[in-house]
């Protein structure tokens, strides 16, 4: 039985990301921080698909040594991982920090995958695991500012900083696979479309507005799972590793996206963040 992690799947487009996996038969391993709704989520998936292997774990993205604990614990279900989709994600609308200190768009929507993946990434390149990032258009409009993560401002709040964290997830693609795709891990970014959920209901003022009216021409959940199930099963999609996708398809990111550079300074802070945030 081939086995997925999945991370925000207790809703939206993580729980039904999760829930077709688990229809085609794998086992599904999902992290979330309420219990309840996890637990909610496990029935629901497994009336779905029909069968007992889906299992959830408590752990916090803007944690890290909760991201700790909970890779203990998916090594402990599974040395096997097929596939990881580092799904989870939002808008922050305020200046915020996690536990270790870190900006909160920062730590949430990038370093929690970033550290996840990294602690399982000796288990996904033994499975020649695909690691799928979902991403955004939003991205385009985003900016890699080095020097404001390096003063630990982190990145900006609000629909820009989301475009900022967007931009982190292509970049951070465009590392693993350079990284690791010749030891055989494959990595994608995915755009799943404008999807009606409740993501960004904590938005206010004209935001608000504009995510409420947008919500009238949005796809369903389950459409904005099909591009990353797609990736997670599909044979023969290695060959384009290191792609974004949409609808199915290779798309082009923009310029900042594909910058060697902004890459390997993202990825180097990122490790830089964390060391020093588990030394203090």
């Amino acid at each position: 039985m081939k086995t997925v992690v999945v991370t925000g799947a207790t809703a939206g487009i993580g729980f039904e990301t999760a829930k077709q996996l688990a229809q085609k038969g794998y086992r599904v391993i999902h992290l979330a921080r309420n219990k309840d709704k996890a637990r909610k989520a496990d029935s629901l998936i497994k009336a779905a698909a029909g069968h007992e292997n889906v299992h959830h774990i408590v752990a916090d993205l803007a944690d890290l040594r909760s991201i700790q604990e909970a890779a203990g614990k998916i090594k402990e279900i599974s040395r096997r991982i097929d596939a990881l989709i580092n799904n989870a994600g939002g808008i922050i609308d305020v200046d915020d920090r996690s536990k270790d200190g870190i900006e909160m768009n920062f730590a949430i929507n990038h370093l929690g995958h970033f550290y996840l993946t990294n602690l399982l990434i000796n288990e996904l390149v033994a499975s020649k695991a695909r690691v799928i990032n979902v991403s955004s258009e939003a991205h385009k409009i985003g900016y890699l500012n080095i020097e404001r993560i390096k003063e630990n401002k982190g990145l900006t709040s609000g629909f820009k900083g989301y475009g900022d964290a967007k931009l982190c997830n292509l970049l951070f693609t465009k590392s693993l696979h350079e990284q690791y795709s010749d030891r055989g891990l494959t990595a994608f970014s995915v755009h799943p479309g404008v999807v009606k959920t409740n993501f960004g209901h904590n938005m206010k003022g004209f935001v608000s507005g504009v995510v409420k009216f947008a919500q009238l021409f949005m796809i369903t959940a389950a459409k904005g799972a099909a591009t990353s199930v797609y990736l997670a099963t599909k044979e023969g999609i290695e060959k384009n590793s290191g792609g974004y996708f949409k609808s199915r398809h290779l798309t082009t990111p923009s310029t900042q996206a594909t910058s060697d550079k902004n890459a390997e300074d993202l990825w180097k802070l990122s490790e830089q963040i964390i060391k020093e945030a588990l030394e203090n």
